[in-house]
């Protein structure tokens, strides 16, 4: 299981960090999603839009709290007919 994080300059998505967890297929802990967010401000500058792309397992009110906190925005991946747009 990873979790990356990603920027995205001139058109072009760059991995900053990434981690990666020994496991089953099984539910995340929210305590690794807050790590990489955490991570995240080391990494990029306040005020800096972010969007954190999930899969459904990782929409805990912690982590929920903590991306509002940051200023950051959550997408929720739930059906392949979805699609979100980042201007607007």
């Amino acid at each position: 299981m990873a979790l990356i994080l990603h920027v995205v300059y001139k058109g072009r998505e760059l991995s900053l960090a990434w981690r990666v967890r020994h496991s089953p297929k099984e539910h995340c802990p929210t305590a690794i999603h807050l790590a990489v967010v955490a991570l995240r401000s080391t990494l990029v500058p306040e005020g800096t839009k972010g969007v954190l792309l999930g899969d459904g397992e990782c929409d805990g009110s912690d982590l929920q709290g903590t991306l509002h906190a940051v200023g950051w925005l959550y997408v929720c991946l739930m059906a392949m007919s979805t699609t979100a747009t980042w201007d607007g």
